[in-house]
């Protein structure tokens, strides 16, 4: 995805973390979804967390196993 984003000069978000196991907690979930960011001090939507390797679940019936913490500030910032 990232390939095609720049070969079509479409701009992508940062990616925090990359890795081979996932050994986060709930709070360190919540510590990453405050994002901001510089330099303009936009206050960032939050986080996706997907495996690095697609797959599927059966619990989503079928569609693309990830999901999206909200950073609470941007909710604030939404009302």
């Amino acid at each position: 995805m990232l390939a095609w984003c720049v070969r079509y000069d479409i701009p992508v978000v940062e990616e925090i973390e990359r890795g081979d196991s996932f050994n986060h907690t709930y709070e360190d979930i919540c510590k990453l979804s405050e994002v901001t960011y510089q330099p303009s001090g936009k206050v960032g939507e939050g986080i996706v967390i997907r495996p690095m390797k697609e797959q599927r679940s059966r619990v989503l019936k079928g569609e693309r196993m990830s999901f999206k913490k909200i950073n609470p500030e941007f909710l604030v910032k939404a009302d």
